[in-house]
């Protein structure tokens, strides 16, 4: 879907899941999308079992886990079995090689997904992770899958033989490669120096001098009338047009209404 903006009555229409479904992936996904000091508010109301540097997903090794979590729950979710997600991801464990191959490359679906990362070995795309995490998925449950290493989740594998999940299409899929090992620790050292308690008053830190910089925008204005209605409006007090979600239209400069 291309353009500027999208009508209610295209994404009424788009297959969703319902937010309960997927609010078990919070703390997976958060660790993706937040690790940084300046989410630091973001991270108040999570679970402190940890120390707070620990859940960020920073290295290739731990990005490429949770990804791969998140890829099989999702999938689950929406009901897909292993031979849709196979389908899905087909041709994406070929050999660097043969997807280098613009006489192979020319048989193979043109919108597939084997283009994506196709410039690693194999054992080490997310769509091959993924579906070897979707296996295990499959053998314990999508609870037991999400809750093993005490909520940590599926941990990549120190080795994989592609053949014993029916993937790969050369003799080197037959043979045990590293995968743990090939994409480094989970951690950088930075991030196991502190403990707990100390982390999480770290966050609780960089929080409060962020909330002293950024207030949130239910604080910045709240003198004028119209704002404390729920009326947008801008740094002055005036109304602001809005959108169909209610989202300010802020006029560009030079351009005619």
């Amino acid at each position: 879907m291309g353009g500027s903006h999208l009508n209610l009555f295209v994404v009424e229409e788009l297959p969703s899941l319902r937010p309960e479904a997927v609010l078990v992936l919070d703390g997976f996904t958060r660790g993706l999308l937040h690790p940084s000091v300046s989410f630091a508010p973001v991270w108040l109301g999570a679970p402190r079992n940890i120390p707070w540097k620990q859940c960020w997903a920073v290295t290739q090794h731990e990005r490429l886990r949770l990804r791969a979590i998140v890829e099989v729950a999702i999938a689950m979710r929406f009901g897909i079995n292993e031979t849709e997600f196979r389908e899905i991801l087909r041709d994406c464990d070929r050999s660097i090689e043969a997807l280098g191959s613009s006489a192979i490359t020319r048989t193979l679906d043109t919108k597939g997904f084997w283009r994506f990362e196709r410039e690693l070995l194999p054992e080490l795309r997310l769509a091959v992770v993924s579906q070897v995490a979707f296996r295990e998925a499959l053998s314990v449950g999508l609870e037991g899958f999400l809750g093993q290493n005490n909520g940590s989740g599926w941990m990549l594998p120190e080795t994989l033989r592609l053949s014993d999940y029916g993937l790969g299409h050369d003799d080197r899929a037959k043979e045990l490669q590293p995968i743990a090992s090939a994409l480094g620790p989970r951690f950088h050292p930075w991030q196991l120096a502190q403990s707990v308690q100390e982390s999480w008053e770290e966050c609780e830190r960089h929080a409060q001098v962020l909330a002293k910089l950024l207030p949130p925008p239910d604080v910045v204005k709240t003198t004028h009338d119209e704002s404390a209605a729920g009326v947008a409006v801008d740094l002055f007090g005036n109304p602001l047009e809005t959108d169909l979600f209610g989202t300010p239209i802020y006029p560009v400069k030079g351009r005619r209404k």
